[in-house]
């Protein structure tokens, strides 16, 4: 197994050479220069105040391009504005590879009785670094913006950030990772889980048909665009399945507090529902149970006016049924239209909006 030695650079010209050196006859087969750690090296010039700032970065990484034999990762900080400053940076000086991401910034909580922020050192408290299954969105969204990038895009890539299990793995790749990495998962099930990802992943490239995982390496980038690029014709619509709805009605007090209330209770007349919060009224009650099956006596199954919906999805989140709720797909006969499209016929004009 080859072997990592993670080691960020000194600051001056002085010595720089021998750092190298030193490292790579210590049996390093590759450099990762740590560019993102939120703490503690960071107070110290190095760490993610090095990832923050893409000239710094981009003149340490020429550094040990020009000095190392073994190639060279620059480990990328996700505290940052935009991913692909530092991206950029350490592209423009030669590096081979890119990893990313390093933890994020975070305070985990507020000790209530001792009034101090955690985690708790003494009589006071700093900002960690967050990681695990939490941060997976916020590392799969900088891993896919570099890996769509002109230049960025052309580097090996390593995915890091919440990966515990094969499919996490597989959506790293999709996403343009070359290869994964993983720490809190194996903190906490040991190296074993490392086995079961690489049975899995093979797995599931058989089904797929890929005789290597090269063939899933940035398979869904070309599908990731722009908000301003999506077809705005797309609809889908929230159902509630009669048959395993148990009348609990969080998907309804969610709509009405939270999302667009389409989502109405049987039995009631306009002027309750009015009452209730509703402004707009369905013109169709569907043919359905009123009561659920499986809930409590009486519990009411709530049901969805469909034209009033906009696919927000919280409904399904909210519900403790598996399978209860799905986002169904309503063909409805436009034409695909983006926000890039109407600014380009001058038709995006939002009422309220800013002109």
């Amino acid at each position: 197994m080859h072997r990592l030695h993670m080691a960020t650079p000194l600051w001056t010209r002085t010595g720089r050479r021998e750092h190298f050196i030193q490292t790579e006859d210590a049996g390093a087969d590759m450099l990762e220069l740590n560019f993102g750690c939120p703490h503690g090296m960071c107070e110290r010039g190095m760490g993610s105040a090095v990832g923050a700032e893409p000239k710094v970065l981009e003149e340490i990484s020429r550094w040990a391009v020009e000095f190392a034999s073994v190639p060279v990762i620059v480990k990328l900080t996700p505290n940052v504005g935009d991913i692909l400053e530092p991206g950029e940076a350490a592209s423009r000086a030669g590096v081979p590879a890119l990893s990313l991401i390093n933890t994020v910034k975070s305070l985990m909580g507020v000790d209530l009785e001792r009034m101090i922020p955690l985690p708790r050192v003494g009589d006071a408290a700093t900002n960690g670094g967050y990681c695990g299954p939490a941060v997976k969105p916020i590392a799969l969204h900088l891993l896919a913006q570099l890996a769509r990038h002109p230049q960025c895009g052309k580097l090996a890539l390593s995915g890091i950030g919440g990966i515990s299990n094969w499919r996490d793995a597989a959506e790293f790749i999709a996403l343009g990772a070359t290869s994964v990495q993983v720490c809190t998962a194996v903190m906490h099930h040991g190296f074993r889980i490392i086995e079961d990802m690489l049975e899995g992943l093979s797995d599931f490239l058989d089904s797929r048909g890929m005789k290597s995982v090269n063939e899933l390496r940035g398979r869904a980038i070309p599908h990731y665009l722009e908000w301003g690029e999506l077809d705005l014709s797309y609809q889908v619509v929230a159902n509630i399945d009669v048959d395993k709805c148990i009348g609990c009605q969080l998907c309804y007090v969610a709509c009405m507090d939270g999302a667009h209330q389409c989502i109405h209770l049987p039995g009631r007349s306009e002027e309750e529902a009015r009452r209730a919060g509703h402004t707009h009224i369905p013109e169709h009650i569907p043919q359905r149970p009123v009561t659920a099956r499986g809930g409590l006596p009486g519990a009411r199954v709530p049901f969805v006016d469909e034209p009033e919906c906009i696919g927000c999805n919280l409904c399904h989140l909210i519900c403790p049924v598996p399978g209860c709720i799905s986002m169904v797909e309503v063909p409805n006969g436009k034409p695909r239209e983006s926000w890039t499209d109407r600014i380009a016929k001058g038709t995006d004009h939002v009422p309220g909006g800013l002109s």
